[in-house]
């Protein structure tokens, strides 16, 4: 189900995480995670009401830490679908120490995207709210900053990434505007991601 809402193919998403929460509940299981990835395609596919719906079904006891902290990741994409600026900043810096605290570098990196994202859509991306989220961003786990809000507030691409940074071969001028930018560190431990910093994803 997950690689399904990574390409974009929503309604397959759905189908899979429903078939997921069906045989859960045959076996007797606890339906974890399942309920939050169907919300995230829904979410994306615009039937609000259905993923909140979705989201109120994740496993949230003391017992099921991720899927708590998946609900807040839910919960926290669907106020800022919504325009509920103020909670999904909550819910996302909620979901940063909760990953921190259950080892899951790949939320956190989710987390921090979207909590950047957050701060663009109200304006208050600024050069240290930014570099304090680069720096916090976990080693190794890919991460995107979404920018297509950032022209109409004044944020440029351009002027928050140092491309000479990053290791003297990929230096470069000043990068145009862009759409995403992905970074990618420590190379060691996952050697089958380029050795970059950042990777132009698309150009506005």
């Amino acid at each position: 189900m997950w690689i399904y809402l990574y390409r974009g193919v929503l309604e397959r998403c759905v189908e899979c995480s429903d078939k997921g929460i069906y045989l859960a509940a045959e076996l007797g299981v606890p339906v974890v995670l399942y309920p939050s990835a169907k919300a995230l395609a829904l979410i994306k596919l615009g039937r609000y009401d259905a993923a909140w719906a979705s989201l109120q079904e994740e496993i949230v006891d003391n017992e099921h830490r991720m899927g708590n902290a998946m609900q807040h990741f839910g919960t926290g994409v669907y106020f800022l679908e919504i325009m509920a600026y103020e909670k999904a900043s909550e819910a996302f810096e909620y979901v940063i120490e909760q990953a921190r605290l259950l080892k899951r570098p790949w939320l956190r990196s989710w987390a921090y995207n979207k909590s950047a994202e957050t701060l663009i859509r109200t304006g208050q991306l600024d050069q240290l709210k930014l570099d304090k989220i680069v720096q916090e961003l976990p080693l190794g786990i890919p991460a995107c900053i979404d920018f297509r809000y950032g022209p109409q507030l004044g944020i440029r691409t351009e002027n928050e990434i140092y491309t000479g940074a990053g290791p003297l071969k990929f230096a470069c001028n000043t990068i145009t505007p862009l759409e995403d930018i992905f970074i990618f560190c420590d190379a060691n431990r996952y050697p089958h991601l380029p050795i970059i910093l950042f990777g132009v994803i698309k150009q506005v």
